[in-house]
């Protein structure tokens, strides 16, 4: 009997096993090969410096190369080939240009980016053009408030890019619902909120249509939105106009769906949004009105006073009477100045006979309503620099359209100075000395200065 030739079981596996890698392999390699190769040129920018638009072109090349979706061709290829042509200054080329640049360096796309501040918005605008075609395959734009959100938006632009490339093109044998899942899961979105959306039949479109205006707008707040039946274009509306989601929940809670009075009003005059608000609740329409309005906040102020002081009345037959002026600053601690009540403090200095000065510290609470309050206060001063002079007074007062104050103070009690006010010379003893006669009494009207700091 013959005997039988044949491998090894063992061997037999073995060279499945290899066949199996080797295909797998070959395809890997294959697909790997299919990506489209992608020349991405530095962002563009004349609002920041060259150390900054390669430090964003590699924030950008980063997130591109973790989609998977791209070959990317590094600097050094584009440069050997005899163009420099990948330099932020590349912006400053023609297409017809870019484009050699392009086919030289065997790309199947070019990435073209810039960015640029206009008075407080940063606009970064990106388009993709195929190569083959001359055509732009894609292109996006993103609108930040604020400079730190750079980064997001690039990684942001990346994800879009990802969404239309991969998920964009849906596979015909896939099912809808999943491919829309898939879509709105790219997007960052929690499963709970994506089982509405596919119920609902929510195209993502709309949805990265108004996040290009701010990048913190998230699927969430869409869906509060739908859920709500808010019309997403009025959101849309209030984000494209600089306004914060936040901000457009407040303004349609108010009933607020146009911005038309805001813009030709309330921005013309300089005034932000959270301004307009804040009169819009108040039922205040007018600029003069809320400027008014704005003004109660107010709760620093300078204050230059005069007046006088005298021992005894009549005044002629005073023995103790001079001039004095006050410079001061009161701070109020109530934080609205319009209500009922308000109370301050007030510090700075008087000036006996417009020259000696004396620092002073009083408290005060005010009662009325606007322009009116009447104003009661204690408070002491020390004179500590030429006669040595302390002393406690009560005053009272009226203050009229938050700038002028009219008060008149007694003080009961005190030290007698070592130095004469009067003349500034004789001491306690000598026979020009003029003693201090307790209680004396005085005047002084106070014009206040706003000081908003």
């Amino acid at each position: 009997m013959k005997k039988k030739i044949g491998m090894p079981r063992d061997a037999l596996a073995a060279a499945f096993a290899l066949a199996l890698a080797l295909a797998s392999t070959l395809s890997a390699a294959a697909e790997e090969a299919a990506k489209p190769q992608i020349i991405i040129f530095d962002i563009a920018t004349s609002s920041y410096d060259p150390g900054k638009s390669r430090l964003l072109t590699d924030v950008m090349r980063a997130e591109l190369f973790k989609t998977g979706l791209f070959r990317i061709i590094e600097k050094g290829v584009v440069q050997e080939a005899g163009l420099p042509g990948l330099a932020a200054e590349s912006a400053e080329v023609d297409d017809a240009r870019l484009l050699k640049i392009g086919r030289a360096a065997r790309g199947d796309k070019l990435v073209i980016s810039t960015v640029e501040k206009i008075s407080a918005t940063i606009a970064i605008s990106v388009r993709i053009v195929d190569v083959a075609t001359s055509l732009i395959d894609y292109t996006d734009n993103v609108f930040l408030s604020n400079e730190s959100l750079i980064f997001d938006a690039i990684k942001e632009i990346a994800t879009k890019i990802e969404f239309f490339y991969a998920a964009g093109e849906a596979d015909g044998g896939k099912d809808p619902a999943e491919d829309l899942a898939e879509r709105w899961y790219l997007l960052g979105t929690d499963s709970e909120r994506i089982t509405y959306l596919v119920d609902a039949r929510v195209d993502p479109e709309e949805y990265l249509s108004i996040r290009q205006y701010d990048i913190t707008f998230t699927p969430k707040q869409y869906v509060s939105l739908l859920q709500a039946r808010i019309d997403p274009g009025i959101a849309k509306s209030f984000l494209q106009a600089g306004v914060s989601f936040s901000q457009a929940e407040r303004a349609l809670a108010l009933g607020i769906t146009k911005l038309d009075r805001y813009r030709e009003v309330f921005q013309k005059a300089g005034y932000g949004f959270e301004d307009y608000l804040e009169a819009y609740s108040k039922g205040i329409m007018s600029i003069k009105e809320y400027a008014a309005h704005k003004r109660g906040y107010d709760r620093n102020y300078f204050g230059f006073g005069l007046g006088g002081v005298a021992d005894s009345f009549p005044i002629a037959n005073a023995a103790y009477r001079f001039v004095l002026a006050k410079a001061g600053w009161e701070r109020y601690w109530t934080p609205y100045q319009r209500g009922t009540w308000k109370f301050s403090t007030d510090a700075g200095l008087f000036l006996m006979n417009l020259f000696a000065p004396v620092p002073f510290f009083q408290a005060n609470a005010y009662v009325g309503a606007y322009p009116y309050y009447f104003k009661l206060g204690a408070g002491c001063h020390a004179e500590v620099i030429l006669g040595g002079h302390v002393g406690a007074y009560f005053l009272a007062g009226i203050e009229l359209l938050e700038s002028l104050d009219f008060s008149v103070f007694t003080v009961p009690f005190g030290t007698q100075p070592k130095v004469s006010y009067t003349d500034f010379k004789s001491r306690p003893g000598d026979a020009d000395y003029a003693e201090i006669y307790f209680p004396y009494a005085g005047a002084i009207v106070t014009y206040k200065i706003p000081a908003n700091f």
